[in-house]
């Protein structure tokens, strides 16, 4: 038998603020979105005050004040490389890892491991190492796994296991809608049925959940049974599309500085599409003012390519020709964004018979490889096209409360005063 160990950081992008700023260890901390618009994060003090996810910035601005809490701005590349750290530590527990998301880990290991020892040393290293707290669930199965950590945080154990026991004493202070894998919609058909409870869930006959929820839901319950239904995956699979959009800092009019965002979006995209090594036949472009708005308007084209492509000028260039036939002179737009789909790996493509590879693909591939690599290295955006900058870059995302980049930019790293 083997075990799976999740490990899920608590609180993570205010935990994340915190490493850093000490004086705010017991500081009620918000994060909000791009443009300062919603809160998206929330330290624990900010959660029991009510404060709900997702809540609009300038609907909690005074509770927040009363609170004494301290508000930052979505920094994803601080997140992102604690995130990391907390990856690299965790390697050294076990080879067989999954990042299932910049928060949480899954761990697979041998039952001839003392688990319950494990799983504390696990949550003691990744403090010491990185100054982020985080839960610990361990189970036969993923989804025990899932459950167990889920208890853990929200009993303030830290580290919890999940049994036929566990589930005996937990089982009905889960809400079926917690269940990993069961959503909004199935949790209203199951409490329909009156299974309102994991407990609830477990001990319903199988072919009920197999009716109601058909084989995703019976992986689940199966899972929670102990009988493994998924494994790790250690190699992230390619994703079949790639989206990239944002809301401009303020309302754009004008049709060059609305490319300008576009051109970030399109740069950013084809990056992760040659990151994952595929290529895109579609791609299709959007523009959007605010449904507040009044006039409001909302536009997007698609073009298929003959031959795929993973190059960004190619893209940008087809996208420029999108854009004019869909901006309309007088309107405040809000957003803008582009959807590549139809995504098949580059080593799979075959060759138009009547468009053969010229020695100008070869040399711009080159050159796109050697800017991935640079912007690898030394941070996104070290080399950007030209497109993206405009005399007016009001385009860009609000960040008023941003915090610094602490481990990233050599500009921005920590300053020790003795």
């Amino acid at each position: 038998m083997q075990y799976y160990i999740l490990v899920d950081c608590n609180n993570f992008f205010a935990s994340c603020e915190r490493v850093f700023r000490p004086d705010l260890r017991t500081t009620p901390i918000a994060v909000l979105s791009n443009n300062d618009g919603c809160v998206i994060a929330r330290s624990q003090e900010v959660k029991d005050a009510g404060i709900k996810m997702g809540a609009p910035y300038f609907k909690v601005k005074d509770e927040l004040n009363r609170l004494g809490a301290e508000v930052f701005s979505f920094n994803f590349t601080l997140y992102a490389d604690m995130s990391d750290r907390v990856f690299e530590c965790l390697k050294q527990f076990s080879p067989d890892i999954e990042k299932y998301s910049i928060d949480e880990c899954f761990l697979k290991v041998s039952d001839k491991e003392d688990v319950a020892t494990l799983a504390e040393d696990i949550r003691r290293e990744v403090f010491r190492a990185t100054s982020l707290p985080v839960g610990v669930g361990y189970g036969v199965t993923k989804t025990q796994a899932k459950m167990a950590s889920h208890y853990a945080k929200t009993s303030k154990r830290y580290v919890a296991g999940f049994s036929d026991y566990r589930m005996n004493f937990i089982g009905d202070m889960i809400d079926v809608g917690e269940i990993w894998g069961v959503g909004r919609r199935h949790t209203k058909t199951l409490k329909r049925r009156g299974i309102a409870t994991l407990k609830d869930f477990v001990t319903t006959p199988e072919d009920t959940i197999k009716k109601l929820l058909h084989t995703p839901g019976l992986r689940t319950y199966l899972e929670l049974k102990g009988i493994p239904c998924y494994d790790l995956e250690s190699i992230p699979q390619p994703k079949k599309s790639i989206l990239s959009s944002r809301s401009f800092g303020t309302r754009q009019t004008k049709q060059d500085a609305i490319f300008a965002a576009l051109s970030h979006n399109i740069c950013r995209a084809a990056e992760r599409l040659r990151k994952q090594g595929s290529v895109a036949y579609t791609m299709t472009v959007f523009i959007r003012t605010s449904p507040f708005s009044t006039p409001n308007t909302s536009s997007s084209k698609t073009i298929t390519f003959s031959t795929p492509t993973d190059i960004t000028p190619d893209l940008l260039k087809a996208a420029k020709k999108l854009l004019k036939t869909m901006y309309k002179p007088g309107y405040e737009y809000a957003k803008s964004g582009v959807l590549l789909s139809v995504i098949v790996p580059a080593a799979q493509v075959q060759d138009h018979l009547f468009a053969p590879k010229s020695e100008r693909d070869d040399a711009v591939s080159a050159l796109m490889k050697t800017v991935d690599t640079i912007n690898t290295k030394w941070g996104r955006g070290t080399i950007d096209m030209s497109c993206t900058t405009h005399e007016n870059d009001t385009w860009k995302r609000i960040q008023g409360n941003v915090s610094p980049r602490y481990t990233t930019s050599w500009q921005e790293l920590p300053v020790v005063r003795i």
